[in-house]
Order: C-alpha cells, then structure tokens, then sequence
C-alpha cells in the first residue's frame, strides 16, 4: 500500500470513529471542528499535490483537539466509576453496560486514544518522508 493511501485510510478510520460519538458537552464543538477538519484532511490527501508541511501543521492540529477531548474524557470516565477504572473494567461487558454513563465515556475515552494514535502514525509517516 502506498504511504498516501495509508495515510488516508488512516484519516478515513479516525473519521468513522469520531462520527459515532456523541458528545452533549463542552466538548460538543471541538467533536464538530475534529470531524470537519478530517473531512478537510481526506479530501487534500485525495488531492495528487498536497502540501506536507500543510498538512503537518493540521494533523497537529487535529492531535490538540484530539488530546483535549480525550482528557475531557478520561475525567468524565473517572468520574462515572467513582475514580476507579480498573474495577469498572473487571466487570462483564453486559455489567459495564449496565451503567450507561461510565460505558459511554469508557468508549468515547478508547475511541479517542484510537484518534490519537492515528495522528500519531501519520506524523511519523509524513515527518520520516
């Protein structure tokens, strides 16, 4: 696979995760911008002549919303199991989902890790060209 059509996939993927999320908080508007902004990162890769620096500077862009939501998250996430993740973590799935609010920012907060190492994977891709 080329290394455009991977970066692409790569885009493509962090948009179809953060397309599911749903977010009635503060961090409603920085969903809306991250998911505009990858749909603006798609179509300039689809586009033969990008600018990589360009590019560079969005994906960083990109990774600091990605990076706030994500402590938004993690927070939210501590919050609905009462500071304990790993004992949340220990229950069945059916008994995670049992607690809809702590399951929901358990997701949101994984999805965003998931984000985040894409970006991580394209700079890297880029920077080492």
């Amino acid at each position: 696979m080329q290394r455009t059509e991977r970066m692409i996939e790569l885009l493509q993927a962090s948009k179809q995760i953060t397309d599911h999320m749903e977010r009635n908080d503060q961090a409603a508007n920085q969903l809306m911008e991250l998911n505009q902004l990858l749909q603006h990162l798609v179509a300039e890769m689809n586009d033969d002549h990008y600018d990589e620096k360009y590019l560079l500077e969005r994906i960083r862009q990109a990774k600091t919303i990605v990076a706030n939501m994500e402590n938004t998250a993690e927070n939210n996430y501590l919050m609905e199991t009462s500071g304990d993740i790993d004992k949340f973590e220990s229950l069945s799935i059916e008994e995670q989902a049992e607690n809809n609010d702590a399951y929901h920012e358990k997701i949101d907060y994984l999805s965003l890790k998931k984000v985040n190492e894409n970006m991580d994977k394209i700079m890297t891709m880029i920077e080492s060209h």
